[in-house]
């Protein structure tokens, strides 16, 4: 990583903190990565603990598959703080997600309460608004990305933090282990929605919880491209003769 990869800020001790920049989704993630790829990009390499390995390795394995499965960034997950640009005061201090946000409920682990810090002129945790509940499989296929958190938060307390560590940490962890970029799962996890939704963009959106249609349709695009593909393969010339 080159330093035009970071933006440079002056910590409190004086002392500079190179912040990876976020990088382009337009740019970078033009393209569909089915579920069995990004299973083998979360399981790529890990953390080098000194301590307690097991835990930890397990740790990061159920933050990715959250981030993959919830399509939340890495803010909303582990603890957030936003200081005032002008003062440096705090104004706000998050806590990560907790084991009280998840139910079990048939076959399905739900999450609850999930917020969304995309915008910017709030002054109040309150003040942001919340996800409805994310439903996480735990059959089938894709209840292979559920299982390492369900085993994580056996680990737990009651209302205990799961991500005890900031966004550059999560980043960190995310870029060492799968060798993308935390926005990757976002980008991967909400195509992935798109697809068991029967490409209802509308359903898409009360998921993802965007304000617009706007940023989605590109998802939409990019499916509908894969669909023509398929029939290239199979549609004959009799198809296109049909009224």
């Amino acid at each position: 990583m080159s330093e035009r990869d970071y933006i440079v800020r002056v910590g409190r001790d004086g002392r500079l903190v190179y912040v990876p920049k976020r990088r382009s989704v337009s740019e970078h993630y033009k393209f569909f990565d089915p579920p069995r790829i990004v299973w083998e990009k979360i399981n790529r390499r890990r953390w080098n603990y000194k301590t307690n390995r097991e835990f930890y390795w397990l740790r990061d394995k159920a933050f990715m598959c959250l981030l993959y499965l919830t399509c939340c960034r890495v803010s909303e997950l582990v603890r957030w703080v936003k200081r005032d640009k002008k003062t440096g005061e705090t104004v706000i201090v998050k806590p990560s997600i907790r084991t009280s946000q998840f139910v079990r409920i048939g076959d399905f682990l739900r999450v609850r309460g999930l917020p969304i810090l995309k915008r910017k002129d709030l002054r109040s945790l309150r003040e942001y608004p919340r996800r409805g509940e994310v439903s996480l499989p735990l059959k089938g296929e894709l209840s292979i990305f559920t299982k390492p958190i369900t085993q994580y938060l056996n680990m737990l307390r009651e209302d205990e933090e799961l991500f005890k560590f900031r966004r550059v940490r999560g980043y960190q962890i995310v870029r060492y282990c799968t060798g993308e970029f935390p926005h990757y799962f976002r980008e991967m996890g909400l195509k992935l929605w798109l697809r068991l939704y029967g490409m209802n963009i509308i359903m898409l959106k009360k998921f993802s919880g965007h304000v617009t249609l706007k940023n989605l349709l590109e998802y939409l695009k990019e499916a509908q491209s894969e669909e023509a593909e398929r029939r290239l393969l199979t549609m004959k010339f009799e198809d296109f003769e049909r009224v």
